[in-house]
């Protein structure tokens, strides 16, 4: 009875709940089986995955993720090509225009 004083004194030092635990029980519950549990856990399996598996689940996920997309229908793909068309179109007028009137401007200025 006087070893599991001990043992409650030092769960209590320790900040933890002071629970009485006999000698034989504490023995095989101990950081010495912890440690076996450890160091067999450590030799039996590699830190992750290997890149094959990796490899497998990246593509697994790439296909759940494509079976959830929601594709443009013809006419919608169609609409949207044409206003990007019509805009790139736009911006590459004014875009030479400032481009010749700049032009002009240091043309002018050099002279």
């Amino acid at each position: 009875m006087a070893k599991s004083k001990i043992r409650r004194k030092k769960n209590e030092k320790a900040g933890e709940n002071a629970v009485a635990v006999p000698e034989s029980q504490a023995q095989k519950n101990g950081p010495t089986r912890a440690a076996a549990k450890r160091k067999a856990l450590s030799r039996s399996e590699p830190k992750g995955p290997n890149i094959i598996e990796k490899i497998r689940q990246f593509l697994r996920e790439v296909q759940i993720e494509l079976r959830k997309v929601v594709w443009p229908t013809r006419k919608e793909t169609v609409a949207s090509t044409s206003v990007v068309i019509v805009l790139v179109f736009l911006v590459s007028i004014y875009l030479g225009l400032v481009d010749i009137a700049l032009s002009r401007l240091i043309k002018y200025i050099i002279r």
